[in-house]
């Protein structure tokens, strides 16, 4: 069985899609860790729920990359500039946790739809059954996000 190689787009996208993602999971840890106040015991087990999803989803991320012969990268600081999510370390808000998460979502959807769009240019049915998914599922966590919120 021959292995695919990708497009140069579609793995570059994807690995923007790891570093975003592994950014989003450093937030949630961290929020995880350090939530305080009337709200602590829904966001604390909610920012837990979502950290285990996310985890789920660098993994799977990482493998396709290495499927379609990329490299993907573990590197904190070829992460940090790769990324366009901020890291949160600073926030100890509950609040603007929540709407710093919403928009890492929003960022991560956006990363999503261009490994779509650039899987689709190539042909790559792998890489697109692989994440069609996630815009569904991304977009419910940002929805029940802003709900929280009012």
């Amino acid at each position: 069985m021959e292995t695919l190689i990708a497009t140069t787009d579609v793995i570059e996208s994807t690995k923007k899609l790891l570093a975003d993602l592994h950014l989003q999971y450093q937030n949630l840890r961290n929020f995880h860790w350090n939530v305080k106040g009337p709200q602590f015991f829904i966001l604390h087990e909610k920012f837990e729920e979502l950290y285990i999803d996310v985890a789920s989803k660098v993994d799977e991320t990482a493998e396709r990359i290495l499927s379609i012969g990329g490299s993907p990268s573990a590197s904190i600081s070829d992460n940090l500039n790769r990324a366009n999510i901020s890291d949160g370390y600073q926030i100890s808000d509950a609040t603007e946790m929540v709407h710093a998460l919403i928009s890492g979502y929003e960022i991560i959807v956006e990363d999503v739809l261009n490994i779509l769009k650039a899987a689709e240019e190539s042909g790559d049915e792998g890489t697109i059954d692989t994440f069609t998914g996630y815009v569904t599922e991304l977009q419910k966590t940002n929805w029940m996000l802003k709900a929280y919120l009012g």
